[in-house]
């Protein structure tokens, strides 16, 4: 993998992560967000150490903003990618305090992907840092159906865009915009002054989120 100096103080978060995806012994399926961040650098990586092109797994929410479909579609000339729609919001759930309901659809979703393709290593772009629910996450967590590699675990924020800057990878356009964690358009608004990272995501969801891994959320 070629690399400019500024991902030299990543070298060592880099060799995990590679260490982590060469290790596995079944095809791996990448989840991917549609030109987010993390999931942008953790397809690179298995892409650089596989040597090739594994199948995306998206998660459509039918709520996503116009720039994820753009790049969803652009993608879509170069990968195999698997994609699952969970059930809409409806005006009632959208008015909700969690407001977005797509959680519960999500999940369900992940689990038709999983039996329809036959999905048994799904690597996901998840950080410690992102949220306490992640803090003590492995990186490698069993499924009752599949199991899960998170390669990136140990990345912080900053080195994800240090990463992204090192190698020119593409994002959604978004991120310039003031994001600074996207979901679908219904639970996403723009990040604060002082925000945490996840701070502009639906506020139920997130205060529920260990509770939501343990069911098999992303």
């Amino acid at each position: 993998m070629q690399k400019s100096g500024k991902v030299h103080m990543l070298d060592e978060k880099i060799a995990t992560a590679q260490s982590i995806i060469a290790a596995q012994s079944v095809p791996i399926c990448v989840c991917w967000t549609g030109g987010g961040k993390d999931s942008a650098v953790l397809l690179h990586l298995v892409e650089q150490t596989l040597d090739n092109f594994p199948p995306l797994l998206f998660i459509d929410s039918a709520s996503e903003f116009p720039e994820t479909y753009a790049i969803l579609d652009q993608y879509r000339k170069t990968h195999s990618v698997f994609i699952e729609t969970a059930r809409m919001c409806d005006e009632l759930e959208v008015n909700s305090n969690a407001r977005c309901s797509c959680t519960e659809g999500k999940i369900q979703a992940i689990e038709r992907a999983v039996l329809h393709y036959d999905l048994r290593l799904i690597a996901v772009g998840i950080r410690r840092d992102e949220h306490e629910a992640r803090a003590e996450e492995s990186f490698i967590h069993s499924y009752e159906t599949h199991e899960r590699i998170h390669p990136i675990l140990q990345f912080t924020e900053a080195d994800v865009w240090k990463y992204i800057e090192a190698f020119g990878l593409e994002v959604n356009p978004l991120y310039k915009k003031g994001y600074r964690s996207l979901g679908c358009f219904r639970c996403t608004v723009m990040s604060q002054t002082g925000d945490r990272e996840r701070g502009g995501r639906a506020t139920e969801k997130e205060g529920l989120m260990a509770e939501l891994r343990e069911r098999g959320y992303f």
